[in-house]
């Protein structure tokens, strides 16, 4: 059968039934057998096999760590924009199994999510009224409310809002967000790279790196990789200013892996 020999075994290991298992929790949580067999990469008569074969009874084993590695990674490469800890509660890992499974692989594909960073939801009118607060409080000594200043104002507590980065997330650029809640950004700073790069051509070049085996996905490794693949493309420093967090950054570019 595919499925079990596929993956782990393919490299000579003994399969485990982590894919069984993780298999049974979605068909419990009503998923069809077409859903699960797109989310693992099967196909539709894998998953009714494994599917038989657990209901039979067969024995549970301890999955190996190059079976988990490969659960880990089908489930990230079906749910672009999720962290390890997302695949982790989704395939029912203990730590010491999402430690020991986790390669360079899985962590191109991951994000980092700090902890509580998804915890409050912002909706446009909050974050209309959070550019408005920070307008209040640096108008009297400028033309316009920056990215920078209101990055400061949230980090340092003098506002309550969302993160600048998640802003740029939600509405596209700086600008947007400030038009739409009335707000003045002053004059627009001159950024070469700008107009030489669409947010679109940058996130493809990110894909294409966090495609590359050879890398582990991280900021770091960014600069690195771009001199030989992509020379031209923005540094490391300039992707942050101009999208956000390393995360976000790469939220958005696994978000059009799968169109490749």
């Amino acid at each position: 059968m595919g499925a079990i020999e596929g993956g782990a075994a393919g490299r000579g290991e003994t399969s485990p039934d982590l894919q069984s298992l993780a298999i049974s929790s979605l068909r419990e949580q009503g998923w069809s057998l077409l859903q699960i067999a797109e989310a693992l990469s099967l196909n539709s008569e894998q998953v009714r096999l494994i599917l038989d074969s657990v209901n039979a009874g067969s024995d549970h084993t301890e999955p190996s760590p190059v079976a988990v590695t490969d659960a880990l990674a089908h489930w990230l490469k079906a749910h672009p924009g999720s962290s390890a800890r997302d695949a982790q509660a989704a395939l029912g890992l203990s730590d010491a199994q999402l430690s020991a499974g986790v390669n360079d692989e899985v962590r191109r594909l991951a994000i980092r999510v700090r902890e509580g960073e998804y915890s409050q939801v912002y909706s446009d009118e909050d974050i209309y009224s959070a550019l408005r607060r920070s307008w209040d409080v640096v108008k009297v000594h400028s033309a316009g409310l920056s990215y920078d200043k209101y990055r400061e104002l949230v980090s340092s507590g003098q506002v309550d809002g969302p993160s600048a980065p998640r802003i740029l997330q939600r509405f596209g650029t700086w600008i947007a967000a400030a038009g739409l809640a009335g707000v003045p950004t002053g004059a627009r700073p001159n950024r070469t790279y700008e107009s030489a790069w669409t947010d679109e051509d940058i996130l493809k070049h990110v894909a294409d790196y966090l495609d590359d085996p050879t890398t582990s996905g991280s900021y770091a490794g960014w600069d690195v990789w771009k001199k030989v693949h992509a020379p031209s493309a923005p540094s490391g420093p300039t992707l942050r200013n101009r999208i956000g967090s390393w995360s976000d950054i790469k939220r958005r570019a696994l978000d059009i892996r799968p169109e490749r």
